[in-house]
Order: structure tokens, then sequence, then C-alpha cells
């Protein structure tokens, strides 16, 4: 058994991340254009 390189994240499900990962750009975007 390999040891998790990222724990956290693999408990994170695919959609959740997926999700958060679509929303980053959008809110840098906000923040860059206020």
């Amino acid at each position: 058994m390999s040891p998790p390189t990222a724990p956290s994240w693999s408990l994170v499900p695919d959609d959740l991340l997926t999700e958060f990962l679509s929303l980053l750009p959008v809110k840098s975007l906000l923040r860059f254009k206020c």
C-alpha cells in the first residue's frame, strides 16, 4: 500500500472537485474586474 500523496483531496468527490475547479477561474475573473 502506497501512502496517499493528498489525503485531503482523496476524500473529496470528483463532482465537488470539478465544480470547485470550474468556479476558481470565475472568482478570479470577478476579483480582477472589481
